[in-house]
């Protein structure tokens, strides 16, 4: 393979694929260290059909990860604080139980649907 003069100066590694391909990357259901429980989120279940059909897999991740903090939270404002812990610190009014009803509201669900 013949490279360009500018490509002499990078190092090429090979990255090995894991076992089971590049399919076992990201698994739906799988939202990294944010799950409280390694029960999994049916978003199919909760969401309307075109709602769930139109969302790219970082939505998918990160409201199944929203979803799981809410169902394992003590209160809706307990849900709230975990949810937005960092972000909270810069905000002038903290209301996290009201950013994390607006989230959901955004896919078409709320604390109370979730919850059941």
């Amino acid at each position: 393979m013949v490279l360009p003069a500018f490509a002499s100066n990078f190092k090429f590694t090979h990255i090995p694929q894991p076992p089971g391909g590049d399919k076992q990357l990201l698994r739906p259901g799988d939202a990294g260290n944010a799950r409280p429980s390694a029960k999994a989120v049916d978003l199919e279940a909760l969401l309307a059909p075109r709602v769930f059909a139109n969302l790219d897999l970082f939505d998918r991740l990160q409201l199944e990860a929203a979803i799981a903090i809410c169902r394992g939270a003590r209160t809706l404002s307990d849900a709230g604080r975990k949810l937005f812990d960092q972000s909270r610190e810069q905000r002038s009014v903290v209301n996290d139980a009201d950013r994390r009803r607006k989230y959901l509201l955004k896919y078409g669900t709320s604390c109370d649907s979730i919850r059941q």
